[in-house]
């Protein structure tokens, strides 16, 4: 499944990567608070090329800065496009 943020990173999420229990065990520890887990959701998801894609787009977009708010920001917005696309 492929898409673009709204500023601009294209990603290429493999669908089974959605079916994988680790990343689904992450994403619940990030709703319990667990914001640490944000970082093991961004490598599942994306794997780890196109997670030091995302951290280079997002040093880019915040002169030079790779900001967590941005990271976060970023996933936001692959998971509401996987959302959209699934609905």
């Amino acid at each position: 499944m492929t898409g673009t943020t709204k500023s601009g990173f294209e990603f290429d999420v493999n669908e089974a990567a959605l079916d994988d229990y680790r990343l689904l065990k992450a994403l619940n520890e990030v709703s319990d608070g667990k914001t640490g887990k944000v970082t093991v959701i961004i490598e599942k998801l994306l794997g780890s090329d196109q997670e030091e894609r995302l951290m280079e787009h997002v040093e880019s977009i915040n002169d030079g800065k790779c900001s967590a708010t941005g990271m976060v920001a970023e996933l936001n917005e692959i998971f509401e496009a996987i959302k959209a696309k699934n609905s």
